[in-house]
This record gives structure tokens, sequence and C-alpha cells, in this order.
């Protein structure tokens, strides 16, 4: 039987989806005043997969965001004011990075999706019933090291992991 859905966590789905956009367009201003340095890679427009995934998992478990790494921590801690330091994996963030599962993203398009096949292995072998998301979008799908060698890899060993 499908979980219902009620009114309250519709709501606030819809809140975390809005919070998170603003934090993209504070996020892209203050990228273009200079305040923000190296890369900022923004995730407008997929606020809905990030609030998606999380309302999904029981628990959150080890997980890789597209490029755009502030959305899927975002959704996590939507209502924490300390979010936006978890998008570097920082200690000082909501999701306190990699000790609860958060690793970050990667400038590479398509390369964090062989990570997190290893992290889907290291579940495996360790024998942790838990999840990986890899995240990817159209732009990795012609990648090599994706498709051609770490998804064959996650079917053949039916690695614990889910590719958005």
């Amino acid at each position: 039987m499908m979980p219902r859905t009620f009114s309250s966590e519709l709501l606030t789905f819809f809140r975390d989806m809005a919070l998170m956009r603003r934090m993209k367009i504070a996020a892209d201003s203050l990228y273009k005043a200079k305040l923000i340095r190296g890369f900022c890679h923004l995730y407008d427009g997929q606020e809905a997969v990030a609030v998606g995934m999380e309302a999904a998992s029981q628990k959150w478990t080890p997980s890789s965001p597209p490029t755009a790494t502030t959305a899927p921590s975002s959704a996590a801690a939507a209502r924490s004011p300390r979010s936006s330091p978890s998008s570097w994996a920082a200690g000082m963030g909501a999701r306190r990075g990699r000790e609860s599962g958060f690793y970050g993203g990667h400038g590479i398009v398509g390369a964090q999706v062989p990570l997190r096949c290893g992290l889907a292995f290291a579940q495996k072998y360790s024998k942790d019933e838990s999840v990986t998301f890899a995240m990817y979008g159209d732009g990795a799908a012609n990648q090599g090291q994706l498709f051609e060698e770490a998804l064959n890899i996650a079917a053949l060993w039916d690695l614990p992991a889910i590719l958005l």
C-alpha cells in the first residue's frame, strides 16, 4: 500500500522548495557581486527533486547531488539557517558534512556517479541496509565514466544505489 501524503506534508514540501529557490536567488546575487569565490552551481527549477528525494528516504543515506550541491542539502535542512555550509560538506553545517552521509558534489560533469557507486559498494560490503542516491543531469548522460562503467558495475554487482 502506498503511504499517504497529508496536506501538512505537502505544505512543508512547498515551503522547502520555495526556501531553496530563494536561497539560490540570493546565492546568484552574491556570486554576481563577487562575494562567493570559486564556482556557484545553482539548482533553479530542480527543487522538487531534492524535496522528493528527502521525503522518500526513510533516513538520510549517502547522497550525491549533481554539480549544484546546495539544493539537496538544503532540502534536508531547509528550515535551518546553517544549511548552506552543508552544501560544501562542512562540519559546521546542519548536516555535519560526511558524518551524516552528505558527500558533496563534483565539478566534473558525471564524475559523482562513479564515486557514489563506490559508496554503494561500501554499503553492500559492510551489510549496511541504506541506499545511496546518485544524481546526474542530461549533460552527464553521454559521459563514458557514467553509463559505460559506473552504471554497468552498479547493475552487475546489484549495488544499493538510486540514480536520479
